[in-house]
């Protein structure tokens, strides 16, 4: 018989720290989708729950513009979310700003450079003088980097 424990037994038990995590981020999620309906959807797509604890909502929005306007209608968003029953008791709303990360620029393979002909020359004997022969198949696909006359 097996002593190790599924995941759903462990997330089920009352007085695990991991199932009490799971209940706090299944209930982040439930705000973040009740916060969703209340704001108009052009605000709702650039704004999203951080975090609720001692009666504090915690969102976020990615640009200083965003968090303007969600300041602006905090006071009405407070009285609709109070109508929902995990936020009866919300008490303030913090908002913060972090900005979209970007999505890295697309790289472009470098073009492989040329070597001049006296360079490649002098790695060719450098590769006949080496005894480990990696190194010299090594030093001779770098001579072969040459630019054609």
């Amino acid at each position: 018989m097996s002593t190790a424990k599924s995941l759903a037994s462990m997330l089920k038990q009352n007085d695990d720290r991991l199932a009490d995590l799971y209940r706090h981020c299944r209930l982040l999620q439930n705000i973040d989708n009740i916060v969703c309906q209340c704001l108009p959807d052009d605000l709702a797509s650039h704004c999203q729950v951080v975090n609720f604890s001692n009666s504090r909502l915690v969102l976020q929005t990615d640009s200083p513009a965003w968090n303007t306007l969600l300041r602006y209608q905090t006071p009405d968003l407070m009285s609709q979310l109070r109508q929902h029953p995990p936020l009866r008791g919300l008490a303030s709303i913090h908002i913060k700003t972090m900005p979209a990360i970007p999505a890295p620029p697309h790289i472009q393979a470098a073009h492989p450079r040329h070597l001049s002909p006296d360079t490649a020359a002098l790695i060719r004997s450098l590769a006949t003088t080496v005894g480990d022969p990696r190194l010299q198949a090594a030093l001779q696909r770098l001579a072969s980097r040459n630019k054609p006359d």
